[in-house]
């Protein structure tokens, strides 16, 4: 329960704050002009913040039924079960095992539903690494006609 659900929730925390920390840091050594620079800052450190929030509460909803139900069958390991009991039992832990597929994909999704600096890198990667996928716009002259 602990390697699975909570190491994983701390540690996203952890590095998330660090991470933040960092951030701050470094604009404080690099000097921000007061403007348009400053709101793309703030603006970059809130939709950071809320992914990182959504991204711990995913980790938690998605990890932690599955750590109980482990957790519950150790305990009840002793006891003598018929195979009704042992089925349910399975089933419950077959379904939280399948929940927790979803907390670790669910970064990638995330930062690009939500952050739109992110998305923007990914666009940017995409494009260069495949140009074909690249969608060119089609540029349209007027010529002037003399009648």
């Amino acid at each position: 329960m602990f390697m699975y659900s909570i190491c994983p929730t701390f540690l996203t925390l952890l590095f998330g704050c660090l991470t933040v920390r960092n951030i701050h840091q470094g604009r404080q050594v690099v000097p921000v002009v007061v403007g348009e620079n400053n709101r793309s800052a703030r603006r970059t450190n809130s939709q950071l913040l809320r992914i990182l929030t959504i991204q711990v509460i995913i980790i938690v909803i998605a990890t932690l039924p599955y750590s109980l139900v482990r957790f519950y069958i150790s305990i009840t390991g002793n006891i003598v079960k018929d195979g009704v009991q042992i089925a349910k039992e399975n089933l419950v832990l077959q379904t939280f095992n399948s929940t927790t597929y979803f907390a670790h994909s669910s970064g990638f999704y995330l930062y690009t539903l939500l952050g739109s600096v992110f998305r923007k890198e990914v666009v940017k990667i995409i494009t260069r690494h495949f140009p074909h996928f690249h969608r060119r716009r089609n540029q349209v002259s007027i010529a002037n006609q003399n009648n």
